[in-house]
């Protein structure tokens, strides 16, 4: 009796919130007003950024905002004089009351407060790079996502995930996209991703270091916040991968993903470690990304974009099966997405740092140049441009 006196409460809760979200639907949009957010309101980067960026560089009939909810974010975009307003602030509510669009790269329900965006605001949905692994509708691992997401917009109809506009690279994720998010074709157009375009304008430039710099990005295992784990269980050594380094002239950076953490024993060999690098998450990656020489990488979307810069990309997928077992499965078969046979372990990966020296610089090969055409309708970095000019569109701006 007890516990359904609870559900009869909660479920009565509810009703104030479906009558505040339909006053707030009918609050008048500014069409010039884009809200821009990223990873849970707490960073500053990814296609957003960008397209931000674009906004205020050369577009004066944008209203371009930063949505935080990160206090130390808000705090040094001000500092830098950026447009950003706190999401629950009184001019971050007023300002998500009247956005005509809002971009992000997950949810608008996670990179803002999605309440006071009521029904009428345009969301532009540009995800967070080209899937590998299984997401929305397709997540093979989710419990009856479609019936889920019913339920939940009935009872919640503010956290209503729909797109209006999803940003795509090539026909490959944009197939991809309409089903993972149900959308129709036309809500899926291709732009590029504008967090590429440093990656595209970095192509033509060449290594002159007497060191080479390759950057490990592998993909997220496990839950967010916890501890990396491939390579205190996956054989590396870091005092043998540290010697090897040392002889071929190479600096490793290894970046783990934005919402993961290296374990405490590899905290300590790093600090151990001349020529293994802890890379920090705190910075944009993409603002360097171009600078590396080569990228390992396993199940990561960072390896769609790698492609631009036509530099080697060594693929370690140490632990496939493991990771098709007990996380989402992949769209592709892995061997036809790489560009050259996979590395088994560490062993193998030096193997090909060996002969890195020797292929930078140079054309890449057949298959490599058939995959960055089957990934990348465009390679230019007009991409954030193309992004600007589709959403003006969708939201009447013009």
């Amino acid at each position: 009796m007890r516990r359904l006196l609870r559900v009869s409460l909660r479920l009565l809760g509810i009703v104030p919130l479906w009558i505040v979200w339909l006053v707030i639907s009918c609050v008048p949009r500014r069409r010039e007003l884009w809200l821009f957010g990223a990873w849970n309101g707490r960073k500053f980067i990814d296609n957003p950024k960008y397209i931000y960026r674009e906004a205020l560089t050369r577009h004066p009939e944008i209203q371009a905002m930063w949505v935080a909810k990160d206090q130390r974010l808000f705090e040094d975009m001000r500092r830098r004089g950026l447009p950003v307003v706190l999401a629950r602030s009184p001019r971050g509510v007023w300002a998500q009351l009247r956005a005509g669009a809002v971009i992000f790269t997950h949810s608008a329900e996670w990179d803002f407060d999605a309440l006071w965006l009521g029904w009428p605001v345009r969301r532009i949905q540009t995800w967070h790079g080209m899937p590998i692994k299984r997401i929305g509708y397709d997540n093979d691992k989710d419990w009856q996502p479609q019936l889920r997401a019913r339920i939940t917009t009935l009872l919640w109809p503010y956290r209503n995930d729909r797109a209006h506009l999803i940003l795509a690279a090539a026909d490959v994720d944009a197939v991809t996209y309409r089903r993972a998010f149900n959308v129709e074709p036309q809500d899926v157009v291709l732009t590029g991703y504008p967090r590429n375009d440093l990656l595209a304008a970095s192509r033509s430039l060449t290594s002159r270091r007497d060191r080479l710099r390759v950057i490990y990005m592998p993909t997220l295992r496990g839950t967010p916040g916890s501890a990396f784990p491939l390579l205190s269980e996956g054989g590396f050594d870091f005092q043998t991968v540290d010697l090897e380094l040392a002889r071929l002239g190479i600096d490793l950076f290894i970046k783990a993903h934005p919402v993961q953490r290296f374990c405490e024993a590899d905290e300590g060999h790093f600090a151990a470690a001349r020529h293994i690098y802890r890379h920090t998450g705190e910075s944009d990656i993409y603002e360097e990304l171009g600078d590396f020489d080569a990228l390992i990488t396993d199940y990561s979307g960072i390896y769609f974009d790698f492609l631009l810069t036509e530099r080697p990309i060594i693929m370690a997928p140490f632990d496939l099966n493991q990771y098709l077992s007990s996380d989402r499965g992949l769209y592709f078969q892995y061997d036809d997405i790489c560009p050259d046979s996979p590395c088994v372990d560490w062993k193998t990966v030096l193997q090909r740092l060996a002969s890195l020296r020797e292929k930078i610089g140079k054309p890449p090969h057949e298959r490599y140049r058939a995959l960055l055409n089957r990934f990348h309708r465009y390679t230019d970095d007009g991409s954030s441009a193309r992004a600007i000019s589709a959403i003006k569109l969708r939201v009447g701006l013009q």
